[in-house]
This record gives C-alpha cells, sequence and structure tokens, in this order.
C-alpha cells in the first residue's frame, strides 16, 4: 500500500469512525433526552481567542459559525487521527487489533479531549 492510499484508507476509517461516534451519540440523545453538549463551541471560542482570531458576524450569524465549527473540530480530529495511523501502517507500524484499538482510541481521546482540557473547558477525569 502507498503513502496516498494509506492516508486515504486511515482518513477514511476515521471518518467511519466519527459517524459511529456521532450516530451513538445522537441516539443517546434522542432516548435519554438530553441536551448537546456546549463544549465544541466552547473550544472553537477559546482556541480562536488564544491565536487572536476574530470569527466574523453580526451576534447571530457569529454564532451560527461557531455552531458549525464546533462539530467540525471532532470530525477533524476523527480524520485525521485515521490519517495519521493509516501513514504509520504504510510506514510498517503494525500492531495486532487489540493494540490498534487501544492505540487509536487513546489518539482520538486526546485529540478531542486534550485541547479541552488544555484550555480549561472540561476535566476528561469527571
Amino acid at each position: 500500500m502507498g503513502v496516498g492510499s494509506g492516508l486515504l484508507a486511515g482518513a477514511a476509517a476515521g471518518a467511519a469512525g466519527t459517524t459511529a461516534l456521532n450516530a451513538v451519540t445522537y441516539l443517546d440523545m434522542a432516548i435519554r433526552g438530553r441536551g448537546t453538549s456546549s463544549a465544541p463551541e466552547d473550544t472553537v471560542e477559546a482556541l480562536a481567542g488564544k491565536v487572536g482570531l476574530a470569527i466574523p458576524g453580526d451576534d447571530d450569524s457569529r454564532q451560527n459559525r461557531v455552531s458549525g465549527l464546533g462539530p467540525l473540530t471532532g470530525l477533524v480530529a476523527g480524520v485525521g487521527v485515521g490519517a495519521f495511523f493509516g501513514l504509520a501502517r504504510t510506514a510498517g507500524w503494525k500492531l495486532n487489533l487489540a493494540l490498534a484499538t487501544l492505540a487509536t482510541t487513546a489518539a482520538a481521546m486526546v485529540g478531542t479531549d486534550g485541547p479541552m482540557a488544555a484550555l480549561g473547558i472540561a476535566d476528561p477525569r469527571n
């Protein structure tokens, strides 16, 4: 498998995993009647503030942009982790299924929860 196909296969696997996670999350919300989390949007706001980036628009359009960017952070993390492991596999890093599952799960958790923890938005220990 070449680098390009490894990257694409990994990105596709990351997208599939992210889609499955989103489906389970929305199903849980529908069954239990729980609301959405503001953590993704809070992360976008905090990251924009840290790098000095203004999210443009009047109050409504700006909030709509933040609401759209929030979930995209999870998609980027999932696809990025998948792409990384696809490249790693192409480079010869082969793990058995159990270790590969643990490694990708840990990387996905760090990719999503790490920024929220570093920015003080969430505490993953809770």
